[in-house]
């Protein structure tokens, strides 16, 4: 550019030539939490995002999770309702949140912003719809996640956000992922919990046949049509409780101490002391950080391993952590 400028200084009837610098809005959000969350927004440069966007109503994200508290004035705006429940013995479009997970995790994918009250969501405008298929003690079966999958999908959500995992897979979840993808659905979940290096290895070796141990891997984010998502610190570390690994990561993002939503009432992870934020801590909460971009294509260029034969049972449980989630908002 300036090599440029210099040459059209030089032309005859040329007074002067300057770069047009550009220059940014700055956005930032007045909501009442925002300075406690400064730190995890900066690393995933969210600031620098809203200055170009901030949301859309237009964007449709199903929440596979334990439900939410939709009576919460920081999240009302930006709900779908009645929200839909998977699970065998609940009413149908019962997803009142009696865990508070999934109202973390609404809280970080939307939780109003800039509207003087509370924390900011990744996305200040946003379309969540709540789909419960996990449990209060935050115990959820591969088959309830499924058809939460197939629910998002017929509902045509843009992106659906699996804070759940477990070891092993079968066919069904598989079809099931397919089928989201190859309808447009931008598919995130977390990669877990466990401190295990996933990278071309199992997690053990369960029978020593090889069709049945590749199953042993970390599911759903070890698919290949899945962002699977990391935890990092604040200062870029990784955070020592996250899975990491070539056959599970597509990226990382912050999930410690995550400054979010939880539920007013007392619940299973929270007391129900204090106003209605709190910490969490947990790949479940990279997840939906990682959200912030609707990209596919990072998942074929950062993992391309392709999975495709399963027979197994697998048991899926919320990748949170109970022990980080004090109730009580510094103010």
């Amino acid at each position: 550019v300036f090599e440029v400028i210099t040459r059209l200084r030089g032309f005859p009837g040329v007074a002067e030539v300057y770069p047009n610098y550009k220059r940014s809005l700055n956005r930032v959000p007045n909501d009442q939490y925002y300075q406690l969350q400064q730190e995890e927004l900066a690393v995933v440069r969210a600031q620098q995002a809203w200055d170009i966007q901030t949301g859309s109503a237009d964007i449709l994200v199903g929440v596979i999770d334990t439900g939410v508290d939709y009576t919460l004035a920081d999240l009302i705006p930006n709900l779908v309702l009645p929200g839909v429940n998977v699970r065998e013995d609940w009413v149908p479009d019962e997803v009142m949140d009696d865990s508070g997970h999934g109202t973390a995790v609404s809280g970080v994918i939307g939780a109003v912003g800039n509207n003087e009250i509370g924390v900011v969501g990744i996305n200040w405008t946003i379309k969540m719809l709540p789909i419960r298929a996990c449990g209060m003690m935050l115990d959820c079966d591969l088959f309830d996640e499924v058809e939460g999958i197939d629910v998002a999908r017929e509902r045509g959500c843009d992106v659906i956000n699996l804070s759940i995992g477990g070891v092993g897979t079968i066919s069904v979840e598989e079809k099931a992922v397919t089928a989201a993808y190859e309808a447009g659905c931008v598919i995130v979940a977390a990669a877990g919990n466990r401190s295990e290096d996933i990278g071309g290895g199992l997690l053990y070796e369960a029978t020593g046949d090889p069709d049945i141990d590749r199953q042993s891997l970390y599911y759903p984010a070890g698919l290949p049509e899945v962002i699977g998502v990391g935890a990092i610190e604040n200062n870029g570390e990784r955070a020592l409780f996250s899975n990491y690994g070539e056959d599970i990561l597509s990226l990382m993002a912050p999930g410690v101490d995550i400054v979010t939503t939880v539920p007013e009432e007392e619940c299973y992870l929270y007391t129900g002391d204090g106003p209605p934020y709190g910490f969490a801590t947990g790949t479940s909460f990279s997840t939906p950080m990682a959200r912030m971009s609707r990209s596919r294509k990072c998942v074929w260029r950062m993992r391309t391993a392709s999975f495709r034969t399963a027979c197994a049972t697998a048991f899926i449980v919320p990748t949170s952590t109970t022990s980080c989630l004090p109730r009580v908002m510094a103010v």
